[in-house]
C-alpha cells in the first residue's frame, strides 16, 4: 500500500466523525433575532418560573448571571470577555508547526462534545464570579431561549452575539428574588 493509501482510511474516518455527530444532534430551538442591536429593544428573557426538583438538579447546567447596579453595556462586555476565555481554555493548534492535521484533530477533540460543554460552563462560571456576578438557576426550557451549547456545531459570530446580548439583558436586570446558587 502506498503512503497515501495508509493515511487515507484513518483520515477519512477522523473527518467523518464530526459529520456523524452533527447528524445525530437534536434540532436546536429557534435562536434570537440577530438583527436587534439596540439594547433598549432587546427583550428581557423570561426568568420567572415555578421550580421543580428536576430543575434544581440541573442548575449546574442551566443558569444565568446577574449583578446589581450593572448596565447592559458592562454586562455585555463582561459576558463577551468570559465567552472569549471559555471558548478556548486550552489554546488553539493553528500553526502547522503545532501539529498540522494532528493538531487540528486534537483541537477538535478538546473543544467539542460533552466534555467541552462542561468545561465551557465551568469557565464561564469562574470568570463571571470573578467579575462579581451571581448565578441563578433556570429550567432548561427557559435557558435554551437565550443560551447556547456549541458541541459539534459552532455558532456564527453574529448569532453568538445575539445570544450574548440576551444574556447581558438578563444580567443587567438586577438580582432576582430566587435563591442565589453557589459560584
Amino acid at each position: 500500500m502506498t503512503k497515501i493509501g495508509v493515511w487515507a482510511l484513518p483520515l477519512a474516518a477522523a473527518l467523518a466523525l464530526p459529520a456523524a455527530a452533527i447528524a445525530q444532534e437534536q434540532a436546536a430551538p429557534e435562536g434570537p433575532d440577530i438583527t436587534i442591536t439596540d439594547p433598549e429593544k432587546i427583550p428581557l428573557p423570561t426568568l420567572s418560573f415555578t421550580e421543580t426538583p428536576a430543575d434544581v438538579g440541573d442548575y449546574d447546567k442551566y443558569f444565568y448571571f446577574a449583578r446589581a447596579n450593572t448596565d447592559f453595556a458592562t454586562a455585555f462586555a463582561d459576558i463577551k470577555d468570559c465567552d472569549d476565555l471559555a471558548r478556548n481554555p486550552s489554546g488553539k493548534w493553528k500553526s502547522a508547526g503545532a501539529g498540522g492535521i494532528l493538531g487540528a484533530l486534537l483541537d477538535s477533540a478538546m473543544n467539542e462534545g460533552p466534555a467541552a460543554r462542561a468545561t465551557r460552563r465551568v469557565s464561564m462560571r469562574r470568570c463571571m464570579f470573578y467579575k462579581g456576578y451571581s448565578r441563578f438557576g433556570l429550567p432548561r426550557a427557559l435557558w435554551v431561549r437565550f443560551n447556547f451549547e456549541e458541541a459539534m456545531v459552532k455558532k456564527g459570530e453574529q448569532e453568538r452575539d445575539a445570544y450574548m446580548r440576551l444574556q447581558a439583558r438578563a444580567a443587567a436586570a438586577g438580582i432576582p428574588a430566587t435563591k442565589e446558587l453557589e459560584p
